[in-house]
């Protein structure tokens, strides 16, 4: 839980320096990688770190930790940063076509 709220308040930071570095007004590129920090890398981190608490209240079943559920926080950053650092830092077609664009 504390690795994806961690995590998620990191992009949030990002998001805010890109804001701080390009301005709210940003469009292209920029806005993309604002959109997607905020969005992705904030909320879902969010959901995923409230998931643990939330999915047992609801379900009425205990949720044990195992180290299997860090696997789905990885692939999510790790997606997000090749994202942000080959698709729209650099503007790389190929990346930001695999990434449904």
């Amino acid at each position: 839980m504390a690795a994806a709220l961690r995590t998620g308040y990191g992009w949030l930071a990002v998001a805010g320096g890109l804001w701080v570095g390009f301005g709210r007004m940003a469009d292209g590129r920029a806005h993309d990688a604002m959109l997607h920090a905020v969005f992705l890398g904030f909320v879902i981190s969010m959901i995923f770190a409230h998931a643990p608490v939330i999915v047992p209240a609801v379900l009425g079943r205990s949720l044990p930790f195992r180290p299997v559920l860090y696997i789905p926080l990885a692939l999510l950053h790790t997606s997000l940063v090749v994202r942000l650092v080959g698709g729209d830092a650099v503007g790389n077609r190929i990346v930001l076509k695999g990434a449904g664009r």
